[in-house]
């Protein structure tokens, strides 16, 4: 059994990945280890200044956006590039009876446009 208190899904399709400070001197970013088909990762607990969860995320060949991680039930912008806009969003994740009490949310970059095409028959 693996427990993290905040987890990471990219749910949109890019190939964008989350990422954290550290490793190879100032201001370099390395990624964070996804594991799974779905590709999810432990959502390290990064504050801001201002005392907000803050993530960092990456669109491959773009530089790092960080984004302030939404409070649950919240969704945040996120503009990976000006043709790429997003959203973070945090949802609590509800987890089996042996585990009642335990505090666990998902946070998934979603694409902030879904277009359907229904065509009626």
């Amino acid at each position: 059994i693996v427990y993290s208190r905040w987890w990471f899904v990219n749910s949109t399709g890019l190939p964008a990945q989350l990422v954290q400070p550290g490793g190879g001197g100032v201001g370099k970013m390395h990624p964070v280890r996804a594991f799974g088909e779905q590709h999810v990762s432990f959502l390290p607990q990064v504050r801001s200044e201002a005392g907000d969860g803050v993530a960092w995320l990456e669109l491959r060949g773009e530089s790092p956006v960080e984004v302030r991680v939404p409070d649950v039930g919240g969704a945040q912008a996120v503009h990976l590039t000006a043709l790429h806009p997003c959203c973070l969003r945090t949802e609590r994740v509800a987890l089996p009876e042996a585990m009642r009490g335990v505090p666990c949310c998902l946070v998934s970059l979603l694409p902030a446009l879904l277009l359907y095409n229904r065509a009626g028959a």
